[in-house]
């Protein structure tokens, strides 16, 4: 988790309209306006929509929020960037989702989850009571930021469970039998 005040959120991800990445950087503009604590917005992955994306965050001029689009990263350099930058929520916020391989990696590393009430993340989001509905607002998103940011308790509960569901449910180690 975060140390030094600033709340970290990732999300990893091909930049696809059904991703709505565009829709997560406008709400966060939004939020930017009322929202008690600076956030750092963490973008792997990239695709068709990144050009467009980064044009986006360019023209929200953000100010209290910085924005990092990293691209596309090595499994080694995932890794390597899960286990040395801080974040304190991963967000999937599509109009549709299998069970994402890129959430499912995220609760391995204790990431709590914040998704939309969509396939597979229907499950994960019951699991941790963290699900935004679809058409989910900036105020959605404040709810689950603030009680996460300022809970210790929650949040590491958060963490915990994160951490249970994936071990429980996708440790190959476990259920490769």
């Amino acid at each position: 988790p975060s140390e030094d005040g600033i709340f970290r959120v990732t999300t990893l991800s091909r930049t696809h309209p059904v991703k709505r990445l565009e829709r997560l950087l406008i709400l966060l503009k939004e939020l930017e306006i009322y929202c008690k604590f600076t956030i750092h917005y963490f973008h792997i992955g990239y695709g068709e929509e990144l050009y467009n994306l980064k044009k986006l965050s360019e023209e929200l001029k953000f100010k209290k929020f910085k924005i990092y689009f990293k691209g596309n990263l090595s499994s080694y350099e995932l890794k390597k960037f899960f286990k040395k930058t801080p974040c304190d929520a991963f967000l999937n916020v599509s109009t549709s989702e299998g069970t994402s391989m890129a959430l499912i990696e995220s609760l391995s590393y204790s990431i709590p989850a914040i998704v939309t009430n969509v396939g597979g993340n229907k499950k994960i989001g019951k699991y941790l009571e963290t699900l935004l509905h679809v058409d989910y607002s900036s105020q959605d998103l404040n709810f689950y930021f603030e009680k996460l940011y300022f809970n210790q308790e929650y949040m590491k509960k958060l963490r915990e469970l994160s951490y249970i569901y994936w071990d429980i449910n996708h440790n190959e180690e476990k259920i490769k039998d």
